[in-house]
């Protein structure tokens, strides 16, 4: 992203040390897509991977991020636990590997969850939703859990009923920020993270999932349209 040049520029000035250099192989939407999702799902697993998770909860999981991650968990051998809003989503996040599939409106969510908690132990929670639905799931994992919050696609505040678990049960809540983890994280560890990425992209174990690919003269009628399309990215190509 350009740090001292306006993003229509003919021409760009940025910090060097804030590029990502391409590989050849890489498509133009996945290479667009690369930095915020990808990214940010690569960064996330691999908290799961360092905790020696047994498993882990993530939410919103019919999302392109989500399914990144459960695209890593499946090729990794760690189950994840996915939970989605309707009941169409379940199948397509089996398809792609999720170990169990929850749908935060049934009925009997937790009924499921704490069968569910018992046999994987998640210790691990990744999650965009922020609602008192994944306050709930916390809760009722295990000794150790935590929950890492990288979104907040709810409206409401959660009510944390059950605080005393973070003393007695050593259960951790913390935020996730892309931009931070950049600035954190060492020079060696990004690029690990970013070759894995990019190769991941490169031989199709990932996909950018495209709504649209508009033209700038077709933006201004078509775009407002074909952002509120959901499950795919709108691409502008000059």
């Amino acid at each position: 992203a350009a740090t001292a040049s306006g993003a229509w520029a003919d021409y760009a000035l940025t910090d060097a040390r804030a590029c990502i250099p391409l590989r050849p192989d890489l498509k133009d939407e996945d290479a667009a897509a690369q930095i915020v999702n990808p990214l940010t799902a690569m960064a996330m697993f691999d908290l799961v991977r360092q905790a020696k998770a047994d498993s882990f909860i993530a939410t919103a999981a019919a999302s392109q991020l989500g399914k990144l991650l459960v695209g890593l968990a499946k090729d990794e051998g760690i189950p994840c636990i996915a939970t989605v809003r309707r009941d169409a989503q379940v199948q397509l996040l089996k398809d792609k590997g999720a170990a169990e599939v929850l749908v935060t409106t049934a009925p009997d969510l937790m009924d499921r969850f704490a069968e569910i908690s018992r046999r994987l132990k998640p210790r691990v929670m990744l999650d965009a939703v922020g609602d008192q639905t994944v306050a709930d799931l916390f809760f009722a994992m295990p000794n150790g859990a935590r929950w890492v919050n990288y979104g907040k696609l709810a409206t409401e505040p959660p009510a944390l009923t059950q605080l005393g678990q973070l003393i007695f049960m050593r259960k951790r809540i913390e935020g996730f920020w892309l931009t931070q983890w950049m600035r954190d994280t060492p020079p060696e560890d990004q690029i690990r993270v970013v070759q894995e990425v990019q190769a991941r992209f490169a031989d199709g174990r990932w996909t950018t999932d495209v709504a649209a690919v508009l033209s700038l003269p077709e933006a201004m009628e078509q775009l407002p349209a074909k952002l509120v399309e959901p499950d795919g990215k709108v691409m502008i190509k000059p």
